[in-house]
């Protein structure tokens, strides 16, 4: 019987944060807003952001890795471009009670397979 090597690939990204220790985290990712309401169209409201909470990372002092996996079911997305927009355009993280800003988004990618995405974040 063969086996998927993309789950595989998965497995080992989860493997490798449950064994290096885990941590949660919480991303704060924007809502879309579907409003024909000319305030949103010019951005003069404020942004909504929702709490979007995974339970397995490793916290660096300035690197969050989160599994693939988990990113995906989070954020229901299973697109690597879509996922990384995501990440991208979020609000920021929060490590208990701490508060990051992202400045930048990295994929860990073993034979072609996305594992693990890494954020650099600054306080």
């Amino acid at each position: 019987m063969r086996q998927n090597g993309g789950a595989a690939m998965r497995r080992v990204g989860l493997s490798m944060v449950r064994a290096l220790g885990q941590g949660a985290v919480t991303l704060k990712i924007p809502v879309a807003v579907a409003s024909g309401d000319d305030a949103v169209q010019l951005g003069l409201s404020a942004p909504q952001f929702t709490d979007v909470s995974i339970a397995e990372a490793i916290v660096r002092e300035e690197t969050v890795e989160m599994p693939s996996d988990a990113v995906y079911s989070a954020l229901q997305l299973s697109d690597v471009d879509a996922v990384v927009k995501a990440l991208r355009e979020a609000g920021g993280i929060t490590v208990g009670e701490d508060s990051f800003a992202i400045v930048g988004v990295d994929v860990v990618s073993f034979f072609g397979e996305a594992c693990l995405y890494r954020l650099r974040v600054c306080a």
